[in-house]
């Protein structure tokens, strides 16, 4: 019953992108915010669908599209991976250099099967990561995000584990790092894909230009 319950759950998702994104689970939306990037800025250690381990040096050398949610979010998670599609697509010539990733917030009802499931549905290189609740809120934090558990009408900073119902409160935002690991762009949800895919491009085209920069000017020796 509970399978059946989350597959409806997801149908309902789908169905969503086709309607223009109203509300945000929490949180404003609005244009591109920038987020200072700190030494302790965007540090994870969490697993992804098959078990293994995935940390934020995992990707090094990509563009990461970060972004976090769970499946009962009716709106801003479906829209944003859509969004990622829609990057991906644009970008179709770069998408080996770029990895989207999805970080789920509710490890207690959303279990790593049916995260892939939902997240390939959009597209196939969309990376589901999960964890402990502990391992989750731990990156949670090392991005700056505001997430709360709302139990009984007040807020705890951790999802019970007592089967008692509860609500996910939080400021969605979706994060553009590096191929150094650092944190490039922080976007407010609702950032279409168009404008995902030209910031990237733009810092493509910045990395391609330092590059040259940086190899300097031919040397010439002078005829004796």
């Amino acid at each position: 019953m509970m399978q059946s319950n989350r597959r409806s759950l997801f149908l309902v998702a789908l169905i969503l992108l086709e309607v223009p994104l109203l509300t945000v689970c929490a949180g404003p939306t609005g244009p591109v915010a920038t987020v200072p990037a700190t030494p302790s800025f965007n540090r994870y250690m969490l697993q992804d669908t098959q078990g293994r381990i995935v940390t934020n040096e995992t990707w090094l050398g990509s563009y990461v599209l970060v972004s976090f949610g769970y499946m009962n979010c009716s709106d801003v998670c479906p829209t944003t991976l859509w969004d990622f599609k829609v990057a991906l697509d644009v970008l179709e010539d770069e998408a080996p250099r770029i990895r989207p990733v999805f970080i789920g917030l509710d490890p207690n009802r959303d279990d790593p099967d049916v995260l892939k499931e939902y997240t390939s549905h959009f597209h196939p290189d969309i990376v589901s990561l999960t964890g402990t609740p502990g391992q989750i809120r731990a990156a949670a934090d090392s991005f700056r995000l505001n997430l709360g558990f709302e139990v009984e009408g007040k807020e705890v900073a951790m999802p019970p584990t007592d089967g008692s119902d509860y609500h996910i409160r939080y400021a969605g935002r979706i994060y553009l790092l590096g191929p150094d690991g650092n944190l490039l762009r922080a976007f407010r949800a609702g950032t279409s894909g168009m404008e995902l895919a030209d910031t990237i491009a733009e810092a493509m085209e910045t990395e391609a230009d330092a590059s040259l920069t940086y190899a300097g000017p031919v040397s010439r020796n002078r005829a004796h």
